[in-house]
């Protein structure tokens, strides 16, 4: 019965970060959100999706700047008044061992948000089997700018070749759908 905003981060024009074998982040949170979108409904939620393409979500498409892009992501759950907020993306470092999963909500935010994060993160941990990153604190416009509990996951490294192998397999992204939805079932209780 409750209603949630899923964004798949990046898409369009931006691919996000791309992966040692060229996986782009784009598509793998895609593919995240369109698995959890479908979990998540058949157990009675409402669902709002930033996008379910490979677009840009702000009307100006291509031509609008970061902020009208990220603005029009919360826009999306903001006027659907939805009771959380999830953004999922996938980690990049420079170094290829770099790996895991991480929880981020904004840092004046709610203990709400601090908790979804916290649950969401431990949700895809289970399923995928990734080492914790914790649950941090953060800026990011899209927790930030938000009017409910939300949260901006970082599923794992798509520069890392087995993280990367993993979540571009039909196996890992319906893992980390679960996972995510493990972790939403558990913040509402």
């Amino acid at each position: 019965g409750h209603s949630i905003t899923i964004d798949a981060g990046h898409g369009g024009n931006d691919s996000g970060a791309i992966g040692p074998t060229g996986v782009t982040e784009k598509s793998v949170t895609l593919r995240v959100a369109l698995a959890l979108q479908k979990i998540l409904t058949s157990e009675g939620a409402t669902v709002y999706m930033t996008r379910t393409t490979d677009t840009e979500v702000s009307p100006k498409g291509a031509a609008a700047s970061d902020i009208e892009e990220l603005q029009a992501r919360c826009d999306v759950a903001n006027q659907h008044d939805s009771d959380i907020f999830i953004s999922i993306h996938m980690d990049s470092f420079t170094n290829g061992a770099a790996k895991g999963t991480t929880g981020y909500y904004y840092s004046l935010g709610s203990q709400r948000s601090r908790d979804l994060a916290d649950k969401v993160r431990q949700g895809v941990i289970d399923q995928i089997g990734t080492q914790s990153r914790g649950t941090q604190s953060s800026n990011f416009y899209v927790v930030k700018h938000t009017d409910m509990p939300a949260t901006l996951v970082e599923v794992a490294f798509i520069s890392n070749p087995q993280e990367e192998q993993l979540l571009n397999s039909e196996e890992g992204i319906e893992k980390a759908a679960q996972g995510i939805a493990d972790g939403i079932a558990d913040y509402f209780g």
